[in-house]
Formats: C-alpha cells, structure tokens, sequence
C-alpha cells in the first residue's frame, strides 16, 4: 500500500512536469509566417458616424421605456408620482427634532413660571453651604505650590481657580438683594442672550483684565441710537446691537425666547489694538466713535485712542445658514474700517483722556468731544464713508479760572458736558459740568451741515443786533416760507470766539438747606423743559455719594468773546466772561438733593470706578444713577406739582415750596464689582427696563417699579387723598405742546426729499423725443407716477404719525389738566378746614411754648447748683497722675533694687573693699604697704564716686517712696 501510495505520487509529479511543459507558448517554425492584421488606411469620422446614426434611428418616444417592452412608459411605473423615501425620512426626522425642541421649550417656559421667590432662610443657607465649599476650596488652594511646572499642577491650579470664580459668583448672586422701597413685585431679571452680551466677557477673558481700571469711571460700554437700536461694546472694539423693543419685552414676557432676537455683529478694523473704553452712536446709527486707551508695551507710555467709523458703508454678511457655534449666534456681520481721531495730539500729550464723546444731535456726522485737559472740538465725519478721514472743525479750551495753562492739569476741572434740549436758544447750547460741581455753558454752537425747523428759528427771541446778524449770516435762507428745513453755514475762520459762560447762579430750595457737595462731580444729564416757557429744562449732576436735581427756567442766550482770548497750538482759549456786555444768566435753582445709600464721604473718588446718570425715556419724572455697582432710582414725585404751578402762575391755590412731596428713592441692585455701562430702555407708550452690564459680560436687565405702585405704598404719607395725587392724577405724563417737527411737516415736504421734476424725468428715463401710447413712454410715466407716489406717501406716513403722536400727548395732557382741576377744587375745599385746624394748633403752641419756657427756667436755676467742670490744668494733672499710677509697680520695683545697693555700699568700708587685678589685694594679704599705681587710682576715684551717686540714690529713694506712702 505504500510502494503504491508512493507510485502515485510519482505519477503525479510527472503529469505536473508535463503540463508545464505543454503550457510553452510554440516556437514556429523555419516554414511558418507571421502576418499581422492590416488596417484601413482611412481615419475613422466619429462624428460623421453619430450624426448619420442619429438622423436614420428616427423619432423615438419620450415615455417609452429602454427595454424590449415598448408599452411600459414612465407614467405606468409602480412609483411615478409618489415621494422619495429618502425625502419621506428627510421630513420624519426633522419633524420629530421640531416635535422635541418644541417640548424642551415648553418645559423651559413652565420651570421658569413654576419658579417660586427663594425664602430668606433657604438663601443664608445656601449661601452659608456656598461659604463653607469656598474655605475649603480656598485652604487647599492655598496648599498648592508656588511653581507651577508641570501639566498636572497647572491643570490643578486651574480646576480650583475655576471653582473658587463660580462659587463667588454665585454668593454675589445671592447676596444682591432687592429692595423695591415697599414693592411688592420684584424688579430683577435675569437674561441670558450670549449673542449680544458674551463677546464682552470673552475679550476681557483673552486677555484683558476685567478688574483692572481698563474701564473707568467714563466707561460707557452701551448706548442707543434714535431708532431704538442697542450697542454693546466689547474690550476689542468690536460692536453688537439689537432692537431696543426686543430687550424689553424679553424682560416683560416669559414667553418670549431671547435666541429669537436678531443680533447684528458690527466687526470694526481698527489700524492698532487698543482696549476700547466707551461707545457711542449717532441718531441715525450711521456713525460710531469709540475711544480707550493703547499700551503698545515695551515701555511705552499709554496714550488715548478714538477711531469713527461708518457702519453702513461696509460689507454685510448674513450668518442665519450657519451653524451657531460658526456665526457666534448672531444674525447679521457688518465689515466696516475705523480712522483714527486726534492721534498727533494724544502723542504728543500721553497723559490726556478722553472724557466724553457725543454726536451733535442736529448734525448727525458731526462728534463732540471733551477731552481731560479741557479742550472741547467739533469734528466733522461726512468724509470717512468714501475713505476720508475727520475735520476738526472748532477747538476751543475751556479756561475757567482765566490763567492760560499751557500744561494739562493733573485733574481736568471740566469732567463733562451735555447738550440742552433742542427749544429756543436751547438749540445752539451746550453746558459743561466742572469738578466743582459749577455748570458753565457755550452759546451758539453750531456745526456746519446742522439742520434747524424754520418755525423753531422764527420763534427765537432775539434782543441785541449781534444776535440778528449772527442768525442772517447762519441762516441766509430763513426767510423762505418754502424751506422748512434749514441748513446751518458756519465761517472757517471764528472773528469772535463763543464766550464760555458761568458759572451759572445756583439758588438752593428750602428743601434743599443744609445740603453740601463736598465731594467732586461725575455726571451730567438734562432733560426737556417742563413748560414751553422760554425754554429751559431740568438738569440732574451725579457726585459720589448725592444727586443735585437742579431747574433752568429759561435758556442761556448768544456771548461772544469781548475780553481777553488766546489763539495758540490750534486752541481757541475761552475763559468765562465777566464784562459789562454779557448777558444775563439764568439762575441754577436746586430744588432737590438726594443722597444715596452711601454715607457721605464713604465713597471717595479714588473708589468711583463707574458713574453714570441718565433720565427715563418712558417717564420724565424718573432718573437712574449708577456709582460702580449701585443702580437707584429715583422717581421726582414733585416734579407734576412745580409744572402746575409755573404754569398756573395766576392762581393762588399752588402748593407752598415747602409743601413739594420727597422724592421716592429706590435701590434696584447692589453689587461689590462696578459695572461698565448702564442704558435705559423703553418709550413713553410702554414700560421700560434698565440694562447694566460688567466688563466680565456680567448682565442684568433692571425692571423699575411702576409709579402707580410707589403712589399707593406712598399714599398714607401724602397730605392729600391719592387720587388726588400728583403721581395718581398723570402716572406717565407727556408733553402736550406740539413739537417743532409737527409744525414743520405742516409746511410741505422737505426740500431735501422732495426731487425736482427735471430728476425725476431722468431717473425714469423720460426723453423729449417720447409719443404718447408708445409702450417705453407709458412704462417711463408710470415708473415716474410711482416715484411721486412714494415721495407723497412717505409724507403722509410722516404726518400720520406725527399727528398721532401728538394727539396721543394732548389727550393725556387734557386728562391730566381735568383730573387735576379736580383736585385743587377739592383742596380748595378743604383749605377752610386746615385753617380751622391751623389755629387750634397755634393755640396749642402758645400753651406749651409756655409751659417749655417754665421748663427752662427751672433748668437754669439747677444748672447753677452743678459743680463746676475740671479746669484744663486739672484735666492735665490727672492724666499725669494716671500715668504715674500706672507706672507705680516699676518704681517699687526700682526702689527695692536701690534700697538692696544701698545696702551693700553703706555696710562696708573702703578700706576693706579689695580692688579686682591690682597688687593691693596680694599685698593686703601679706601685710605690706604697697604703694598704688595711677591705674589703681583711677579706678579707685571711680569707685568712690560710684558710691557717693548709689548714696544719692538712696536718698532719693526714700524721697520717693514718702512721696508715694503719701499718694497712696
């Protein structure tokens, strides 16, 4: 079996063998050919081919298939007409997404409304709970070494660092309290919109510190503009707005989503880094201007930096297909370039700031800017949109004092300025606070390109020809009827500077005696006039620990420069003006004073690192202050009650000064780290909220209790009903005088907005050379009627909503004037009575004035039986002896030693006392007689003088110690 087995394998190693060997490719032969296979000659015509077999196939029809079966078309297919799969999955699942986000909402919303108000014992717990992890995260903190060296330390020193800012951050949350002034209704919310807001903690965060004093006390990091825009700023530059209405009312309704608010990221290219301080925009939000500091490091000295920018001539990209980490959850990115303001002149001051910059409110391309060395300058923008750079227009620096300073001043003795209400002269106004707290004010100040109602400008008083010919010359169309818009034409060349004036008069109340400053000013914020009464306004000066609420009661007229100014370096130095042909001033009357929680002198102005004061745009009686994370509002309960009585100034009935209710003061937070920037939000229709913001993206949306609310908690300590209160009667009372635009808009369309026909014709393409019926004429005229339309209906828009508007107002105002008519009837009524009742209690009076008279009297006799108080020698003579008493147990002690020494000296002669490294002691020893050397004299010289002093000592111990058995 193996001799076969083996065989086999033989066999088949053979057969392989011999299949390799037939698998050779055959060699031929000597007699074999080989022909190759030969080609047409002719290139083949591809598209000859195609062509031809295209033309002889015919028609073929569309619906028919490509297999043999010609009856099966597409229209007869199983699945012609009916939805993909793949689309019908498509929807399911964004269907179902839909279905959750919609619940995680809905549970959103219901946490939110199921949210009870926190008990006072579960807050201290949490907060003592929140104490207690943060000693113990802080001890092992501490524990940590100091370098830092290894990925895991640094990881670890990070996690704690990290635990120890929330915790914190979560006692500050807890601990800010608030205190609505007996409101029950609480006025604090919490947003969370991280499109608007987070880009400010994160520049701070990428290395800016928000603790520094990057932003200081003229931080305003939010503003707004006239179409109810809000912008935010961030340390970078970088800006983001949102509609003011949003804001609102997220803050109101809880069922509103803050992600659904569209954010615009406004992304400004500025030429060098800089850390942007403060922001502002014009009325048209076509223009910013933001201003810092720059430290370009490597020992350079910090300088101000100010950049304008366009922010409607860049590039506009839409991020709402982005992802929301990509677009940073906003909707909309503007590119726009920055140029920069005033660089030569802050190189070559390093140590000057900018204080405050503002846009004219009549030129909306023109900046206003106060920086800390005084100097005030008007600059001119309308370039920067096609790539021009600003025009400092006038310059002028402010001398109060009427020295000259060529240097800057360490402090800047005008800390800030604010334009006065567009009335009258109030126009061409602008008042400067100084660090005083005295107002001074520039009269006129007109940029070129401002724009002015001519009914505003005719009903100007004018009194003096200096004042004629300044408005002819600034207004050389102002007698046209058909102009209702004018144009300001402001000299290059200033003849006569602007005379600064003040400061103005300051009269204090009676309610206002006894109050002092003391403490340097911060703020400055004016608000329209209370009466269409010569103009004037109110005006509210922040200072660090108080509020001054003053009123103008008329408007600051034209001055000129009559006496001594100077032209130097491009400065126009102005000092205030003193001579014979000033005008008048109206005099500064300070009807109220409020101080704030803090005590005064308790915040200094070293520890002001934010300060801002700013009127309610929903309710004229109210102002907010904010000093670093302090935000109060005050509401002028006796602002309704001196408007009626100016306005009634005939009637005899209007409350006594002395009579005016207290302001009523409430504190909305009350935070340990300053905020950056505060704006209040609302119109005079809606109610409004107030947004605060920190540097570390930190913010808060502050709801102010309703008037009506304060009104009622407050009733029981008005002398009057509250109905008949001056806040019950008009809780948000507006304006009834018909505004200038409204009686401009009365005039017709604006020469600006309304095209002549001959640009019209154009714009169409309207020709002469045009026939009636052709279709490219009718086209052209109706293109034309269309334009013309829309000029006229944009009119009537105008004055639909400034008539609307207007008789919104008047009707409040007649409501009010009703209610209020009411009201002095009815006290009227009751004034007989409160006289009854006044004479009763002068009676009453008499009697105890008498009885305390008697009182006194008696005292008097007393007083005389009262030992007479210690002289000052005496008062002195027993401190010394308390300090003698006081120092007796040392002395006893000393005198115990002296008594011990004493004793020694006095029991032992002197010839027995042997001398220490002489030969006397040797020689007394062997009874010889050796003579002393003039060493040994010497020292025996001093030793008998030691003991004639430890004798006096002795002596005067025993002085001593009678001295003191005849103390005790």
């Amino acid at each position: 079996m193996t001799a076969s087995g083996g065989a086999k394998e033989m066999h088949v190693g053979v057969v392989f063998a011999s299949a390799r060997a037939v698998m050779k490719p055959p060699v031929p032969g000597e007699a074999d050919f080989w022909n190759p296979p030969t080609r047409d000659a002719r290139a083949r015509d591809y598209v000859d081919e195609n062509a031809r077999e295209v033309i002889e196939r015919g028609k073929r029809d569309a619906n028919a298939g490509d297999g043999d079966d010609a009856s099966e078309t597409m229209t007869t297919h199983d699945e012609f007409g009916r939805v993909p799969a793949y689309l019908i999955e498509i929807n399911r699942e964004r269907a179902e997404e839909a279905r959750r986000e919609r619940e995680t909402r809905a549970k959103n919303i219901a946490e939110r409304r199921a949210a009870g108000r926190l008990r006072e014992d579960e807050r201290q717990t949490l907060i003592d709970r929140l104490r207690t992890e943060h000693a113990k995260l802080s001890a092992s903190y501490q524990k940590l070494p100091f370098v830092v060296d290894t990925p895991n330390r640094r990881a670890r020193k990070e996690a704690h660092e990290l635990k120890l800012a929330l915790i914190e951050r979560d006692i500050e949350t807890l601990n800010a309290r608030t205190r609505p002034g007996g409101v029950s209704t609480s006025n604090l919310s919490t947003i969370s919109m991280p499109a608007l807001f987070d880009h400010v903690g994160a520049a701070s965060s990428a290395g800016i510190d928000g603790s520094s004093n990057a932003f200081g006390a003229r931080t305003s990091i939010a503003c707004e503009d006239e179409r109810g825009a809000v912008y935010v700023l961030n340390a970078r530059g970088e800006l983001r707005s949102a509609l003011g209405r949003d804001l609102v009312r997220y803050a109101h309704d809880p069922d509103f989503d803050g992600t659904e608010i569209a954010v615009t990221k406004h992304a400004i290219a500025y030429e060098r880094a800089f850390t942007a301080e403060r922001a502002c925009v014009s009325a048209s939000g076509r223009h910013c201007c933001v201003s810092g500091e720059r430290d370009e490091g490597s020992g350079a000295r910090e300088t101000a930096a100010c950049y304008v920018a366009c922010l409607s001539a860049g590039s506009t990209r839409s991020t709402m297909n982005e992802s929301a980490s990509a677009s940073d959850g906003v909707s909309e990115e503007r590119q726009c370039v920055a140029v920069g303001v005033c660089e030569e002149e802050f190189e070559a001051v390093p140590s000057v700031r900018v204080a405050r910059c503002e846009w004219h409110p009549s030129a909306d391309s023109t900046l206003a800017m106060l920086t800390t060395d005084g100097v005030f300058r008007l600059i001119n923008c309308d370039d920067i949109a096609g790539g021009g750079v600003p025009v400092v227009e006038r310059c002028w620096r402010l001398d109060l004092t009427g020295t000259f300073p060529e240097a800057s001043p360490l402090r800047p003795d005008v800390v800030d300025f604010a334009f006065a209400p567009k009335n009258a002269w109030g126009a061409f106004t602008v008042y400067f606070l100084a660090k005083s707290g005295d107002v001074h004010a520039m009269c006129p100040v007109v940029p070129r390109g401002a724009k002015y109602p001519r009914v505003m400008l005719k009903t100007l008083k004018v009194k003096t020809e200096k004042e004629a010919e300044w408005l002819s010359e600034t207004f050389p169309n102002l007698g046209d009827a058909h102009v209702p818009m004018l144009t300001a034409h402001v000299k290059r060349e200033e003849g006569r500077p602007v005379a600064l004036q003040g400061p103005l008069p300051r009269t204090v109340s009676l309610s206002s005696k006894g109050t002092t400053e003391g403490d340097d000013a911060l703020s400055l914020a004016v608000s329209p006039p209370l009466y269409n009464v010569d103009g004037g306004g109110t005006m509210a000066t922040l200072h660090a620990s108080a509020v001054h609420v003053h009123v103008i009661p008329c408007d600051v007229r034209p001055s000129w420069c009559d006496g001594p100014h100077k032209n130097m370096r491009g400065y126009t130095y102005v000092m205030s003006d003193s001579f014979s042909s000033a005008p008048d001033l109206p005099t500064l009357l300070t009807v109220d004073t409020i101080r704030l929680s803090a005590v005064p002198g308790e915040q200094s102005l070293a520890k002001v690192k934010f300060a801002d004061v700013s009127w309610d745009p929903a309710l004229r009686e109210r102002i907010f202050v904010c000093v670093n994370g302090n935000v109060h509002s005050i509401v002028l309960t006796w602002l309704p009650t001196l408007e009626a009585a100016i306005e009634d100034a005939v009637d005899e009935n209007h409350p006594d000064p002395e009579a005016l209710p207290m302001p009523q003061v409430t504190a909305l937070c009350d935070y340990a780290i300053p905020f950056a920037g505060i704006r209040p939000l609302g119109d005079p229709l809606a109610e409004g909220v107030v947004v605060a913001i920190r540097n570390d993206g930190a913010h808060r949306m502050l709801i102010p209790p309703p008037v009506s609310v304060i009104a009622e908690a407050n009733s029981s300590l008005l002398p009057y009903s509250p109905s008949t209160s001056a806040i019950a009667v008009q809780p948000q009372t507006l304006e009834a005088g018909s505004r200038s635009e409204l009686q401009a808009l009365s005039e017709g369309i604006q020469k600006d907005r309304m095209k002549s026909i001959e640009q019209i014709m154009q714009e169409c393409g309207i020709t002469s050379d045009m026939k009636t019926g052709d279709p490219g004429s009718n086209e052209a005229l109706a293109k034309c009627a269309s334009s013309l339309k829309e000029i006229y209906v944009d009119y009537a828009r105008d004055v639909h909503d400034e008539v609307r508007t207007t008789s919104l107002r008047l009707t409040a105002e007649i409501k009010r004037q009703k209610e209020e008519v009411t009201a002095l009837l009815a006290s009227a009524n009751d004034a007989v009575e409160r006289h009854n009742a006044l004479v009763e209690r002068v009676e009453s009076a008499a009697k105890t004035h008498k009885n305390i008279r008697e009182r006194l009297r008696t005292l008097a006799e007393k007083e005389k039986t009262i030992p007479h108080p210690l002289s000052k020698a005496e008062k002195l003579l027993k401190a010394q002896m308390e300090a003698f008493e006081a120092d007796l147990p040392l002395l006893k002690q000393r005198v115990d030693e002296l008594k011990e020494r004493a004793a020694i000296a006095t029991e032992r002669d002197d010839d027995d006392i042997g001398y220490v490294g002489s030969r006397r002691v040797g020689a007394a020893a062997n009874g010889d007689s050796v003579e002393c050397g003039e060493e040994e004299r010497k020292v025996s010289k001093a030793l008998a003088a030691q003991d004639e002093m430890i004798k006096e000592n002795a002596a005067k111990a025993k002085l001593l110690e009678e001295l003191l058995e005849e103390y005790l």
